[in-house]
């Protein structure tokens, strides 16, 4: 039973990351104002041959002065309403917080969609969440930085992952609403190794009394960042563009995103992947 309270919470907690778009502290000015959107994405083979077309309509349906409900909308390939979705997104707050690991200067972000409430703690130098709480109708939980040891020039959103032997330990407290039980867990994460392609993180877990659980490493690649003008069935945009190469064991591909500067809003983004073919996801229209 513990075990399953942590893996929802972990579980919810990425979901709810996932649909708040947030990788870090960043300018949400476009979420202020009622815009529609739309994506399409096209999925091809190696061949050249098209697997997939597929739309997506996002839309700002309400705006006060704290928070915003945007609408997202999924279509085939002849538009087609396949699903939709509406996300309560809290305006992010600037705030100072106080959590076992220290004190930090924070973005707070709150939001809400189907599977339940999250608020984010994200701290401001070196990018990293330091508190999370999620709430949905099976369990509540609670992720707090419990330590953070990091060195080195918090420069980007993967500073923390640029200087050997950086690590940060958070511990989880999941309670189950349907029997009242709580669960305990702790996750550590150590830098071992860098190179000029990323970095390997070992990420272990441990139980209450922290015996560990279990162990593994990820890589996580460096993104290639700089500045690029394209142009989109919707328009003409200055862009960050960010280019991540990455390869395990069994795969390798490369992701490309051009986020606008203005907007913060992601215009185009590329997958390849050498086994599945490839996806280009695009902004064709904004009102």
């Amino acid at each position: 039973m513990k075990t399953k309270l942590l893996a929802v919470c972990v579980v919810l907690c990425l979901m709810l990351a996932a649909c708040q778009n947030n990788s870090g502290v960043k300018n949400f000015d476009f979420y202020r104002t009622k815009h529609t959107w739309t994506y399409k994405t096209t999925k091809k083979d190696n061949a050249g041959n098209v697997k997939l077309v597929a739309y997506e309509v996002n839309e700002i349906t309400a705006v006060s002065d704290s928070k915003s409900t945007v609408k997202t909308t999924k279509q085939d390939s002849d538009k087609k309403v396949t699903g939709s979705e509406s996300i309560e997104f809290v305006f992010p707050v600037f705030e100072t917080i106080t959590v076992p690991a220290g004190t930090f200067d924070c973005q707070k972000t709150d939001s809400r969609t189907e599977s339940g409430l999250m608020t984010t703690w994200t701290e401001r130098r070196w990018n990293t969440n330091v508190k999370y709480v999620i709430e949905s109708d099976r369990v509540k939980g609670v992720i707090e930085l419990t330590e953070l040891k990091a060195k080195g020039d918090a420069t980007d959103e993967m500073a923390i992952y640029r200087t050997l032997g950086n690590t940060w330990t958070t511990k989880t407290i999941g309670t189950s609403k349907s029997t009242g039980k709580t669960d305990v867990g702790y996750t550590r994460h150590e830098i071992t190794e860098v190179d000029e392609g990323g970095a390997n993180c070992q990420t272990t877990n441990y139980d209450e009394s922290m015996k560990e659980k279990n162990s593994v490493g990820f890589y996580h690649n460096f993104p290639k960042i700089s500045d690029e003008r394209i142009t989109t069935p919707a328009g003409d945009f200055d862009c960050t563009k960010s280019v991540t190469d990455w390869k395990t064991p069994r795969a390798q591909g490369r992701t490309t995103i051009w986020t606008d500067k203005k907007w913060n809003l992601e215009v185009r983004r590329e997958y390849w992947d050498r086994d599945d073919g490839n996806y280009v996801k695009e902004l064709i229209e904004v009102k």
